[in-house]
């Protein structure tokens, strides 16, 4: 193993019984209300990109936009339906 690289893919590599290469993966769990359930897409699927500009896009028009939802002066206008967020923050057309 090269001691300079950080990943090594052949230390990342494990046999199973079959004798096939398998990769390791990586699998995060997120749990959030189910009230909150659209918003919570919205952030733990979007890149950190999109993320950005959402919320950008959500502060141009006097929003807030967090994983829990969007507010307007403090008061949460929406969280479980995502796809009235984009249409309340005007991101989809």
């Amino acid at each position: 193993m090269n001691s300079t690289r950080i990943f090594d893919s052949e230390a990342l590599r494990q046999h199973d019984r079959t004798g096939t290469t398998n990769y390791c993966r990586r699998l995060d769990f997120f749990s959030c209300r189910w009230s909150e359930l659209g918003a919570a897409r919205l952030q733990w699927t979007g890149s950190a990109e999109f993320n950005r500009w959402i919320r950008l896009e959500a502060i141009k028009k006097g929003y807030k936009l967090t994983q829990h939802g969007l507010f307007y002066r403090g008061k949460m206008i929406e969280s479980f339906d995502e796809e009235r967020i984009f249409k309340l923050t005007n991101t989809v057309k």
